[in-house]
């Protein structure tokens, strides 16, 4: 079913259809699988294929979660972060960036240092701000990059 999905997501060998994708997504998700629940979720929170919904994309992105998918607890962080489809909840976010960032997600590491540059869930706390701008930075990744060039001035 996932790979059904993602054939119709990319026209790979059959006509590209993002609403065709999204309902194989959805019949993976509801099976179980973690990867075709991430995918399903993106569907929701950029309207591919059906209506935009942030509250549809977070109760998938839950499901991606809890099977393990790192940038889903990103992607949950953010509508926590943001209040999109969830309740506005900053201490949710965090604990799904930090997720996110142990497992080694460079935009998760980002956000969760700047959770802690403006208190947002945390105490303001700049050395673990440093510290995760940092990992973000090792991970190769230009914004964190600049970012970090600008605190070490």
């Amino acid at each position: 079913m996932f790979n059904l999905g993602y054939r119709y997501s990319r026209g790979m060998g059959v006509t590209r259809s993002d609403r065709t994708a999204l309902r194989w997504f959805a019949r993976a998700a509801n099976l179980g699988d973690a990867d075709a629940a991430e995918y399903a979720g993106n569907a929701h929170r950029e309207g591919l294929g059906t209506w935009q919904s942030h509250a549809q994309a977070a109760a998938y992105y839950r499901i991606a979660a809890a099977g393990g998918v790192i940038t889903a607890h990103t992607k949950l962080g953010y509508l926590y972060h943001e209040g999109l489809g969830v309740t506005h909840n900053y201490r949710r976010a965090v604990y799904h960036y930090r997720r996110a960032a142990i497992g080694g997600d460079a935009g998760a590491m980002l956000n969760l240092s700047l959770c802690y540059v403006e208190g947002e869930g945390v105490a303001r706390n700049r050395r673990w701000s440093n510290f995760w701008l940092r990992r973000a930075a090792n991970a190769g990744h230009a914004r964190e990059n600049r970012l970090l060039s600008k605190l070490s001035r």
